[in-house]
C-alpha cells in the first residue's frame, strides 16, 4: 500500500519549510498492517514517533535523502521514422519527453509511471 505524507523542515535560523501537500509529497510503500496502525494511531491521537511496530516505516520517513541513493538513468526509444521518446528517471520521478514535440514534457511518480505500464505495486 502507498503510504504518502509531507514534512517540515526547522532551519537553524528558526524559519520553517513545510511541503506543499498537493505538489510536493513523499511516498513509501507500507504494509497493510503498518499502515493500519499508523491511521489507528494518529486518529486517537498518537504521534508517529510513539506507534509500535512501525519502526522500518519511520526509519524510510526519516530518511527522505534515501531517494538520492540511486543515480539518474535514462534511455531513449526509437520509432520507426526516427524520432524518439526521451526517459528519464531521477529523485523519485520519472520524466517523458518525445523529440516530436520538444516544447511538452510529462512528469509523474515512479509508482504512477509503473501503474500506467501495468505493473503491480512492489514489482
Amino acid at each position: 500500500m502507498r503510504f504518502n505524507y509531507t514534512y517540515s523542515l526547522k532551519y537553524s535560523n528558526g524559519k520553517t519549510y513545510t511541503q506543499n501537500p498537493a505538489k510536493e509529497q513523499m511516498g513509501i510503500e507500507a504494509s497493510d498492517e503498518e499502515y493500519r496502525k499508523v491511521v489507528s494511531g494518529v486518529l486517537s491521537g498518537t504521534a508517529i514517533s510513539k506507534i509500535e511496530g512501525i519502526s522500518e516505516l519511520l526509519y524510510k520517513m526519516n530518511n527522505p535523502l534515501g531517494i538520492f541513493d540511486n543515480p539518474a538513468e535514462e534511455m531513449k526509444i526509437y520509432r520507426e521514422d526516427g524520432s524518439y521518446i526521451n526517459i528519464r528517471s531521477a529523485l523519485g520521478k520519472v520524466y517523458i519527453k518525445s523529440s516530436r514535440n520538444r516544447a511538452e514534457a510529462m512528469s509523474m511518480e515512479v509508482e504512477t509511471f509503473l501503474g500506467k505500464l501495468g505493473m503491480p505495486c512492489g514489482w
